[in-house]
């Protein structure tokens, strides 16, 4: 495989699947107290209730455990190492605690993690290599420095991943499978859609890399999600994941256009097709009540997404799908 060596902004648009990491919020509150107040005299029912984590430590002795390894800041062979060790005895809360972390540990370094393999050497080294390069394959390379790099990454939950020219570690989300018969049901859930989007890429290169109704049925998960975890601590993610699947369902991609741009610019049969489908199928839910507006709107425009002539919008295609797309729940 003859790859080249690029700067690092195509990694980013293969991260850009996976908008899936937003910050946490940030829920940290503050108490006061009288300056009269003498903390040796406070009453022992005036002491402040513990925190939930610090209540999780006391009813969960493991858990207590791992709050301490995480105060040396480990890194992830050393968390892995832990979760490994300990997952049944875990509580299923508790154990979703310390995947939530590693999650946030991978998003927090994988920046770090990236930027050797864009050095020259390193490209030469893994462009010898037959593609997919795997765990297996990587033993081959001839540097030591380069193979034990690369050996860590996917000792440590990574994969090589090429876009644009460039090859780079992301993380194998798959890789967390093992661990969902120990965490809560919303949780598991989570780190399934993670690991389909790890599996296969819904898009590359500003184009879809699976069909219409494939993403579709990627994008009716989250939905689902949605409606049965919406009080989840990763809700918010999994929006933000639904929210971008909707938008490219609805407009198009730049290299996979919702409509012919040859000729009719009409509706591509295709996803007509899809669109009646997630309308029939999924009727009661809000992105099946969505299509089917859009669906009414595109037949009474003669399923004309463009003018004629393609060089201007259908006024009220595009109303609708704005209108559509503001107003998700």
């Amino acid at each position: 495989m003859k790859i080249k060596s690029k700067a690092s902004a195509a990694a980013m648009m293969c991260l850009l699947s996976a908008v899936l990491l937003a910050a946490c919020d940030n829920n940290d509150k503050k108490t006061e107290s009288s300056p009269n107040e003498s903390t040796s005299a406070v009453d022992k029912d005036q002491q402040a209730e513990p925190t939930p984590s610090e209540q999780s430590s006391k009813d969960d002795p493991v858990l207590s455990d791992y709050n301490a390894l995480k105060s040396t800041n480990p890194d992830i062979s050393d968390r892995l190492k832990f979760l490994n060790e300990n997952l049944t005895k875990l509580q299923p809360e508790s154990a979703d605690q310390i995947v939530r972390d590693l999650v946030a540990k991978y998003d927090e370094e994988l920046p770090s993690r990236q930027e050797p393999f864009y050095k020259e050497n390193v490209a030469t080294a893994l462009n010898a290599l037959d593609w997919p390069i795997t765990k297996d394959n990587a033993s081959q390379i001839k540097d030591d420095s380069i193979r034990t790099m690369v050996e860590a990454v996917f000792a440590d939950g990574y994969k090589l991943e090429a876009v644009e020219g460039s090859i780079f570690p992301i993380v194998d989300y798959n890789s967390l499978r093992q661990y969902k018969t120990a965490l809560t049901s919303a949780y598991a859930t989570y780190i399934e859609l993670l690991a389909q989007l790890s599996d296969q890429k819904s898009m590359s290169d500003g184009g879809l890399v699976i069909t219409w109704d494939q993403f579709a049925d990627r994008m009716m998960m989250y939905d689902q999600y949605l409606s049965q975890f919406a009080s989840s601590p990763d809700a918010s993610k999994v929006k933000t994941m639904y929210e971008g699947a909707l938008t490219i369902y609805m407009s198009g991609a730049d290299n996979s256009p919702i409509y012919d741009r040859d000729g009719s610019y009409k509706l591509l049969d295709e996803v007509k097709t899809s669109y009646e489908r997630i309308a029939k199928d999924f009727a009661d839910t809000q992105t099946g009540k969505i299509i089917q507006g859009y669906l009414d709107v595109l037949q009474q425009s003669n399923w004309q997404v463009r003018s004629t002539d393609g060089k201007s919008a259908v006024q009220a295609v595009d109303s609708y799908r704005e209108k559509a797309l503001a107003e998700i729940k």
